[in-house]
């Protein structure tokens, strides 16, 4: 199974394809997985993390291509999914050319575009319906993890299923219980998002909305920063106070327990909360654009940065803290409830693809990878 992915670059992309491989495992007694970083085709060929063989082309010698959460529908001015770096080389040369005996699926798909948005931005674009359909067309199977992309194929008459992303079932390949602490997970990022796609996006307003925020909830539990990446890790070292710490790594399997043991998380990383959350951790995310629905199909408060206020975070906190054993029961109970949605549409699928005439080509044994 060949995992259109990221490597090394956004734990956020691990941890999708973590709960994806939690329901692979569920299914199948044996599997090989095989990881493509569409930001660097070489991995194609090459092999990175626990990948078993060397494949001489990872897309065209798998049985199963996923592609592993990500937006996958966005118009952001220039920025579009039929013209971003790796549309030519996997979806165009590849994954659209393959024949049918070729099982790929779309597992979490999303959209992404400036907050508030609807499907009509991307929907006036007819390259981007026409790149939408192909991708549709393409794949036996389309989950969505976002009312905005299932909007977008709703709107297309595409089939699809609406569930939660996920990332929110990483926690099921977590061996062993992590003792919860009294402490409140806090990811903050400079633009309270990735990008300033809107210009009401102020970052000295942020600043001085999260530092109210920051001495309110210092008052109610210890806090712990937890960066995604060096940018996030120097920006949080500036808002720290006294013994407090910014968890960084660059191994993604360190994040788990970093956001497992906390009481609540609060973050400007979707992943990060939808993560904990899968730890049964109630969660908050702040965002600045439609990635923050994701939230919507878990139940996660998902707010804007640049209208929140530091006494309105303050509230939703209280509110998660004072019933965060009912919210715990409830996470975990959707978190398996979604996840057996995907083991029932997955099963059929990757049974029949373990049983089609794919080609054994290309695969050279090597040594267990340790990267």
């Amino acid at each position: 199974i060949a995992f259109m992915t990221t490597v090394g670059i956004n734990v956020g992309d691990e941890f999708i394809r973590e709960g994806i491989c939690s329901f692979i495992d569920q299914l199948l007694p044996s599997w090989q997985p095989f990881y493509v970083n569409k930001h660097d085709l070489t991995t194609l060929q090459s092999r990175v993390y626990d990948e078993p063989v060397l494949l001489a082309d990872k897309f065209k010698d798998a049985d199963v291509i996923i592609q592993a959460g990500a937006p996958v529908y966005w118009k952001i001015g220039e920025s579009t999914s039929y013209n971003v770096e790796w549309a030519e080389d996997l979806w165009r040369k590849r994954i659209f050319r393959l024949g049918p005996d070729k099982q790929r699926l779309n597992i979490a798909a999303g959209a992404c575009q400036p907050y508030p948005d609807t499907a009509r931005t991307f929907l006036d674009d007819p390259r981007c319906v026409d790149f939408a359909s192909r991708v549709a067309t393409a794949c036996r199977w389309t989950s969505v993890r976002d009312p905005l992309a299932a909007q977008i194929l709703l709107a297309l008459g595409h089939d699809h299923v609406a569930l939660p992303c996920a990332a929110f079932h990483a926690a099921r390949r977590v061996k062993g219980e992590i003792v919860s602490e009294e402490i409140i997970g806090i990811n903050l990022m400079p633009l309270g998002g990735h990008f300033r796609l809107r210009e009401d996006i102020d970052q000295d307003a942020w600043r001085e909305t999260i530092s109210d925020f920051l001495a309110g909830a210092r008052r109610q539990r210890r806090i712990q920063f937890i960066a995604h990446d060096r940018d996030e890790l120097a920006f949080m070292e500036g808002l720290k106070q006294g013994d407090e710490q910014v968890f960084y790594s660059t191994d993604y399997r360190d994040y788990f327990p970093a956001y497992a043991k906390c009481q609540v998380v609060v973050a400007n990383r979707v992943h990060g909360a939808v993560c904990a959350a899968g730890f049964g951790t109630p969660s908050i995310i702040i965002g600045n654009d439609t990635r923050l629905l994701i939230g919507d199909f878990i139940g996660l408060p998902s707010l804007y940065m640049a209208d929140v206020t530091a006494e309105e975070l303050l509230d939703r906190l209280d509110g998660l803290l004072s019933t965060r054993d009912k919210e715990r029961d409830r996470l975990l109970t959707l978190r398996e409830d979604s996840a057996r949605s995907y083991v029932e549409a997955l099963g059929g699928l990757l049974v029949a693809a373990g049983e089609s005439p794919v080609a054994d080509t290309g695969r050279i044994p090597t040594e267990p990878s340790t990267g």
